[in-house]
């Protein structure tokens, strides 16, 4: 497919931007919504802090590939970004079960594990890269009084769902 025929599918650079950005933090809602069903918040971070998730950024979270495109992008963009965080954030302030507690800085999680997962792929496969995680994972997990478990599965978790 050339380029014009891929953008004839919208109305301007803006539009595919936004479009794909909703539709893979969708998919990062959902991924999370099916981990936090069973593991809360805290397990979340142990999936979103693993080596697979950072060794996979096509898999992941899709935050970290576009916050260079949101920061110099439209206040549409900016808006639209504040608002899927504002989605990530209540989702990591609800307890995962009724008798269960929620994440208690729910803000401070997303985005120490945002910005561990940017730094340990910009180190690589790395002891550095695996310093960060594992000290951000441990971090992460103590904001969330939500399940008391403090297994830290530095691949990803026995699910298999990547944050």
């Amino acid at each position: 497919m050339t380029h014009g025929a891929f953008y004839s599918y919208f109305t301007s650079r803006e539009q595919l931007v936004q479009q794909s950005f909703v539709s893979a933090m969708d998919e990062t809602m959902q991924n999370w919504r099916n981990i936090h069903g069973t593991d809360g918040a805290s397990g979340i971070a142990n999936h979103y802090l693993s080596t697979r998730h950072r060794d996979h950024p096509d898999a992941g979270c899709a935050i970290p590939g576009f916050l260079e495109e949101v920061g110099r992008g439209s206040s549409a963009h900016k808006r639209l970004f504040s608002a899927k965080l504002k989605e990530m954030v209540e989702l990591l302030r609800e307890p995962p079960t009724p008798a269960g507690r929620p994440c208690q800085e729910p803000m401070a999680m997303l985005a120490l594990m945002v910005g561990a997962v940017t730094l340990a792929r910009a180190c690589g496969r790395s002891d550095i890269s695996e310093e960060i995680l594992e000290a951000s994972r441990r971090g992460a997990t103590s904001l969330c009084l939500d399940s008391g478990d403090s297994r830290r599965d530095k691949h990803g978790g026995a699910s298999g769902s990547d944050a």
